[in-house]
Formats: structure tokens, sequence, C-alpha cells
């Protein structure tokens, strides 16, 4: 419940949409790259390159997405990359 909390405080302030999805498998799906594969993709709104985030902040990024399934590139992957934005404060 606590993580639900802070995913829908982090949610509201980013402006972001949520969608719930449990992680089915761990291991390199794409080569020796750090992925999970999680049970929501294409059918259930996912697209790739949209960030996965939980209750404590990011986690990842998705790179591929099936009809049921997508896969997520973890973001301690040596080869993960992620935007910024700069506001002034």
């Amino acid at each position: 419940v606590r993580q639900l909390d802070a995913m829908l405080k982090n949610a509201g302030a980013g402006q972001y949409g949520i969608k719930g999805a449990e992680v089915i498998a761990i291991g390199a799906a794409q080569g020796f790259s750090w992925t999970v594969t999680i049970d929501a993709g294409a059918d259930d709104g996912i697209r790739r390159d949209m960030t996965v985030l939980n209750g404590e902040g990011l986690v990842g990024r998705v790179t591929t997405v099936g009809p049921n399934t997508a896969t997520v590139l973890l973001a301690n992957d040596p080869d993960f990359t992620v935007g910024t934005r700069m506001e002034k404060t």
C-alpha cells in the first residue's frame, strides 16, 4: 500500500499515467543486458521507450513490447541512458 501511495504521489506531481504490472521473468532477454519482463504490453497501452517507475523512483525503460508483455532495461545496466529536463528554481 505504501508503494502504491508513493506511485500515486509521483504520478500526480509529474502528470504521469499509471499502469500496474508485475515482473514475470528476470534475465538477459537481449544479450547480456540487465532486463526484466513485465506482464503488460501493447494491449495495455505500453509503448517502447516508456519510463518504468516504482514507489522508490526510476526502475528502467521499456525496450521491446509484445501484445501482453514488455521487456524493461533496468537502470543499473551499464548501457542505460535517460533524458533529463532542467527547470529554473
